[in-house]
C-alpha cells in the first residue's frame, strides 16, 4: 500500500536492483549522497538510511570519519522458520495462534494466498532443541505438538515453501547520531527504523516504530527548512522521547522471559506483575491502558501520568494471588525433545 502510494507521487523515484556502497560527503561532518554499486553518485540535501540492523551505517559513516555510538543489549533468542502453502479446500480465517513455554517461544500467523508461516524462537545456546528443529521432519513434529499451531497441522499434510530458515541477531540497539549536549555529530544524513533504533522483533514493533520514526523526521524537515543543522537536533531530540522507551522497555522484557507472566518466577515482585497482565483480561482500566502499552499508544511514563491506572493496578498488585497465573498448556522440554527424536 504504502509503496504504490509513493509510485503514485510524481516526483518519487524508484531505483531497484541497484545497490549503495557508502556515503559520499563534501565537508566534514556533512553527508551529501550516495555512492552505488554502478559507480554512479546521487546527490541530495537529504539522505535517509532505511537499511534494518544490518545495513553497515556506521562504517559508511566512520569512512569519513564520523563514529556512531551504539548500545546493544542482546534479546536471547534466535528464531527458526517455515512457510506452508494451505489447502485452497480448508477454510483457515483464523487468528495467529502462538504461546511461550519459556525454553521454546511460537507462533502460526496465516497469510496472503493461503500462505502459513510458523516461527519457534528458542536459545541460540539450546543446541540441541536447535539441532532438532531445524530438520524438516523435527520442526512439523514441533508444530503438531505445540498448541496453536497444532490446530493447522491436522487433517492433510501442508505443502512447505523452502526449508526450516534460522534467524539470528535479535538484539536491542539504539544507535547515536549526537553528542550528550544533543548537538548532531552528522549532517544531512538520517536513519530511521531498524537502522536507528531496533528492539527484539518477538515484540512486533519494527515496523510500527519506523513509521513513528518517519514522521518524526517529516515534521522536523518541515519546520526546519534549509537548516540541516536544526533539523537533525529536533529529529534526535523527538527519537529520544519517543522511540527510545521503546528499548528500553524491550530489553525489560527480554530480561523477563518475553512472556509477561515470566515475571513470577521469583515469587515476589514477579508474582506481583504477572498478576496485572491476568487481570488485563477482565478489569477494563487495566485492559485499557496495557492495550495502549501493547500498541504504542503510551509509552511507559505516560502510564505512570493516568491516576485511574495507577489506583487499580495498585490494588491488584496488592493482592496478586487474587488473579492467579493459569498453567501453561503444551510439552515440557523433555517431553518435546522425545517426540522431535522419535519424528
Amino acid at each position: 500500500v504504502l509503496r504504490q502510494a509513493a509510485l503514485a507521487e510524481p516526483t518519487v523515484q524508484f531505483r531497484t536492483g541497484v545497490g549503495v556502497d557508502g556515503l559520499t560527503s563534501s565537508a566534514p561532518g556533512r553527508i551529501d549522497g550516495a555512492a552505488l554499486h554502478t559507480g554512479e553518485r546521487v546527490e541530495g540535501d537529504v539522505v535517509i538510511a532505511s537499511t534494518g540492523r544490518r545495513g553497515d551505517v556506521p562504517g559508511w559513516l566512520d569512512a569519513h570519519g564520523i563514529a556512531v555510538p551504539e548500545t546493544v543489549r542482546e534479546s536471547g533468542l534466535m528464531y527458526l522458520t517455515r512457510w506452508y502453502r494451505l489447502p485452497p479446500t480448508r477454510d483457515f480465517d483464523l487468528a495467529k495462534l502462538g504461546g511461550d513455554l519459556q525454553f521454546v517461544k511460537y507462533l502460526a500467523v496465516p497469510g496472503d494466498g493461503h500462505t502459513l508461516s510458523v516461527t519457534l524462537a528458542i536459545r541460540p545456546d539450546d543446541k540441541d532443541l536447535r539441532n532438532a528443529l531445524s530438520a524438516a521432519a523435527g520442526f512439523e513434529a514441533a508444530c503438531r505438538a505445540l498448541p496453536g499451531p497444532d490446530q493447522f497441522f491436522t487433517g492433510e499434510p501442508l505443502e512447505p515453501i523452502g526449508d526450516v530458515r534460522p534467524m539470528t541477531g535479535l538484539l536491542n540497539r539504539v544507535r547515536r547520531f549526537s553528542d550528550d549536549n544533543g548537538e548532531p555529530t552528522v549532517l544531512g544524513f538520517h536513519a530511521i527504523g531498524d537502522a536507528h533504533t531496533c528492539t527484539n522483533p518477538l515484540y512486533g514493533r519494527g515496523c510500527s516504530l519506523a513509521m513513528v520514526q518517519a514522521v518524526l523526521l517529516a515534521d522536523a524537515t518541515a519546520a526546519n527548512p534549509g537548516d540541516p543543522h536544526r533539523r537533525a537536533v529536533d529529529y534526535e531530540a523527538a527519537c529520544k522521547r519517543e522511540v527510545e522507551p521503546w528499548f528500553d522497555v524491550s530489553v525489560q522484557m527480554d530480561k523477563a522471559g518475553a512472556d509477561p507472566t515470566g515475571f513470577v518466577a521469583d515469587g515476589g515482585a514477579g508474582n506481583r506483575m504477572a498478576a496485572l497482565f491476568v487481570a488485563a483480561a477482565t478489569d477494563p482500566i487495566i485492559g485499557r491502558g496495557l492495550a495502549r502499552f501493547w500498541n504504542l499508544l503510551a509509552t511507559p511514563a505516560d502510564m505512570m501520568t493516568d491516576g485511574e491506572l495507577l489506583n487499580r493496578m495498585a490494588e491488584v498488585m496488592a493482592n496478586p494471588d487474587a488473579y492467579p497465573v493459569p498453567e501453561r498448556e503444551g510439552p515440557s522440554r523433555t517431553q518435546l525433545l522425545a517426540t522431535l527424536e522419535a519424528a
